[in-house]
């Protein structure tokens, strides 16, 4: 890619000398030179922004869903999963390498949700700042004693991990049929 860059810039730089020339022996006005050359430049810019952007950074982003039964989450590939909050059993907040899944790309650290429901669905939501901050008010909402601070703790620290910020108290033990009776 290095050497397509190279080539892009060689090629934007005998582009202008020679327009400039053209301008020269034609005596094209200064405005329309510069009017000319700044579209130039532009196109430019956008041809090599079009090369250097890897393929996965332009593919359409995700959809997060926030509601009253719950949250849905569409992933880039166009995949819905619906989870209702009464039926979540784990949130945790994670960050991990991503890898180098493209050559121009150095490794870097992904952020997500990790989300649990007690069927074992899960679904995992890469934070942005926006819809990172909306679905951590809603686990403030709407999660009892969901660990707030833990979260904001996970979110501010640079390394990677994992912290369970909430996780669905266990259902209290049926004890029939455990332990003998006194009266027997």
């Amino acid at each position: 890619m290095a050497v397509l860059r190279k080539f892009h810039d060689l090629t934007f730089f005998i582009v202008t000398v020679a327009f400039a020339v053209l301008a020269g022996l034609l005596q094209i006005p200064t405005a329309y030179f510069l009017t000319a050359l700044f579209a130039i430049g532009a196109a430019y810019i956008y041809v090599g922004f079009k090369q250097d952007t890897p393929r996965a950074v332009r593919m359409r982003r995700y959809v997060l869903r926030l509601g009253e039964e719950g949250l849905t989450y569409t992933d880039r590939l166009g995949r819905s999963i619906s989870l209702r909050w009464d039926r979540l059993r784990r949130v945790v907040f994670a960050r991990r390498e991503a890898g180098n899944r493209h050559p121009d790309l150095d490794d870097y650290l992904e952020e997500f949700w990790s989300l649990v429901d007690v069927g074992d669905k899960r679904i995992e939501v890469p934070i942005d700042l926006d819809r990172g901050r909306a679905l951590l008010s809603a686990f403030r909402a709407r999660l009892p004693l969901f660990n707030a601070a833990l979260a904001e703790q996970a979110i501010h620290c640079r390394d990677a991990g994992r912290w369970l910020c909430w996780e669905r108290p266990a259902a209290p033990a049926q004890d029939e049929g455990l332990y003998p009776r006194a009266d027997s």
